[in-house]
């Protein structure tokens, strides 16, 4: 007689675990220039702010199309996104991180690393990423 053996309790997921997948998921898409800033300590809206760049319209949507996917795929959903990828940018909220995708000259205009330059950066264990 065959014995039940209980499936093992699924882990939740961290927010840092979160961001790592998104960091991921945006790596194997060639996003470039990946950064998580760590803002727990200083925002009550989310604890990572995560900052990617792409090529052109296509590739933004490549980007936020597959990260929707693999998020979604461990059940996690983009409460809201606003922007579109011919805008050159694309902010998506997961609630405990929000994820900017940017075309290169849209975020070297807008400079929004700047708001975050001073905080923790959250290491990203990504083939050729410096650690944070």
């Amino acid at each position: 007689m065959k014995k039940n053996n209980p499936a093992p309790a699924e882990t939740k997921l961290t927010a840092v675990d979160l961001a790592r997948l998104a960091a991921a998921a945006i790596s194997e898409k060639q996003g470039v220039d990946i950064i998580a800033y760590d803002v727990s300590g200083v925002s009550s809206i989310a604890d990572y702010y995560l900052v990617a760049s792409g090529q052109n319209t296509a590739h933004l949507k490549a980007l936020c199309n597959e990260t929707s996917l693999v998020l979604k795929s461990r059940g996690i959903n983009c409460w809201r996104q606003s922007g579109r990828p011919e805008s050159g940018w694309v902010v998506a909220d997961y609630v405990d991180f929000i994820i900017h995708f940017f075309k290169k000259d849209v975020r070297a205009y807008y400079a929004i690393d700047r708001l975050w330059e001073n905080m923790p950066r959250l290491d990203i264990p990504l083939p050729g990423h410096p650690p944070g």
